[in-house]
């Protein structure tokens, strides 16, 4: 008798409905799937996965309705039925078409799905935008060519109508992070992370279209940090901690060599690591000799750092990240910076990964400037890891069958209970979600 294989590789032009995708042929924090595996269940889901993958492995116990040929050639499947390859739709459908057809039909949800997946739509123009700048940016720096600061500029101002507009899911985007992308993600994010800061200061447009630029270039000399050292697993030696300091001197020199350049955007690069009681580097500045805006960036990097994965450790929640600057407060970070900015994000920042008193999971999508305890989430797994429909719910008036308020139990790591926040950006995995 044959024995099953536990896994099969399937080419992604034989997927069929019923099939469980337990592997791709990338890690999974570089697919927009939010699930570490999941069933086929309809031919947009089918579809999602060969916009992404050449092939995948399928678990023959886990799919239903279909079951495996052991004779047949290697990348081969059976189907209980005839093969069908399934044409690409000639158009890609928006968030807002999937949210309409997969939220439950009644009155409330139906509105809210669309306006969250319209405001994500319109977010991710600008988010799209400054992501093929920092790339961009990236490469000119390696080249050694000089940086293009009319497009930095142009692009900045995009993403500060985008905030002052909608921080919310301007924070949901950058909420979405890859150990293996940090340095091109950390520049996004902290730059997303300062203009909301700034515009709860009340700067003006001007002013934080610079604090954007500045905060957007402020890690820009670590692209000549060898990847030996700046992607180290292990701790860094003395000689090693030194060399990475240097990032700072590296994009001051990087950004005095361009046509245009900004004058706060050197003296950013240059002293955000910077601290208030002198401790910082590279020359030991304190309060009185650093500027705000180095100032605001040493608040964002920290809490963007410490939030992200990297390659020798897991990032914390939001509220881990909070204590840390808040006990640091005064001696390296401007107190009054820590608090703004903690009021700005508020409690559970869109993007946070929640489960809720009802034992279910799931991730805020907005915040309730009211009650910030209280704000929307969007349901994606039940009290036992198991995926379900996704739907909304707004826990400044959601109760249970007895009547008991719906409340956040905890805040958790997407990692730690298999949710991937790229599903909120990636149209794909918007139009696999299980129906």
């Amino acid at each position: 008798m044959s024995t099953i294989t536990q896994k099969i590789k399937v080419p992604v032009a034989e997927l069929k409905t019923g099939m469980y995708v337990c592997e791709l042929d990338r890690p999974w924090g570089e697919s927009p799937f939010a699930f570490q595996g999941f069933p086929l269940r309809s031919d947009d889901e089918i579809q999602a996965v060969r916009d992404c993958c050449v092939y995948v492995y399928v678990d023959p116990k886990k799919s239903s309705g279909w079951t495996y040929r052991p004779g047949a050639a290697p990348g081969e499947a059976a189907a209980a039925g005839p093969a069908t390859v399934h044409r690409a739709p000639t158009r890609r459908r928006s968030p807002t078409d999937w949210l309409r057809g997969v939220l439950p039909r009644r009155r409330g949800h139906s509105q809210v799905g669309r306006e969250v997946a319209h405001r994500l739509d319109v977010a991710e123009r600008s988010y799209g935008e400054v992501t093929r700048l920092v790339r961009t940016v990236m490469a000119d720096v390696r080249l050694g060519r000089s940086l293009d600061m009319g497009s930095v500029k142009e692009t900045v101002g995009l993403c500060v109508e985008q905030i002052t507009r909608d921080s919310d899911a301007m924070l949901l985007l950058g909420s979405i992070k890859s150990k293996d992308d940090y340095t091109a993600q950390h520049g996004l994010n902290v730059s997303i992370f300062s203009m909301i800061l700034g515009h709860r200061l009340g700067m003006s447009q001007v002013r934080l279209r610079e604090l954007g630029v500045c905060s957007l270039l402020h890690d820009v000399g670590k692209i000549l940090i060898p990847d030996e050292i700046l992607k180290k697993p292990g701790r860094l030696t003395d000689s090693e901690f030194a060399h990475m300091r240097q990032h700072t001197v590296y994009g001051r020199d990087v950004l005095l060599g361009c046509e245009g350049s900004v004058r706060a955007a050197v003296e950013v690069a240059h002293n955000h690591h910077e601290r208030l009681d002198g401790s910082g580097y590279p020359r030991g500045l304190t309060e009185a000799e650093t500027d705000l805006y180095s100032k605001i960036v040493a608040v964002t990097d920290t809490f963007d750092a410490i939030t992200s994965d990297r390659v020798y450790g897991a990032g914390r929640t939001t509220i881990e990240a909070f204590k840390i600057l808040r006990s640091a407060s005064g001696n390296s970070y401007d107190a009054r910076l820590v608090s703004e900015f903690i009021s700005a994000l508020g409690i559970y920042p869109p993007g946070s990964v929640v489960q809720l008193n009802n034992g279910e999971y799931g991730v805020v999508v907005r915040a309730n400037r009211r009650h910030e305890v209280r704000p929307l989430v969007m349901v994606v797994k039940d009290a036992t890891q198991r995926e379900v429909r996704p739907r909304y719910v707004d826990l400044a008036s959601a109760a249970d069958r007895t009547g008991r308020p719906i409340q956040i139990a905890k805040m958790l790591r997407g990692e730690d209970c298999g949710i991937h926040n790229a599903m909120f950006r990636n149209q794909r995995f918007l139009e696999t979600a299980t129906g």
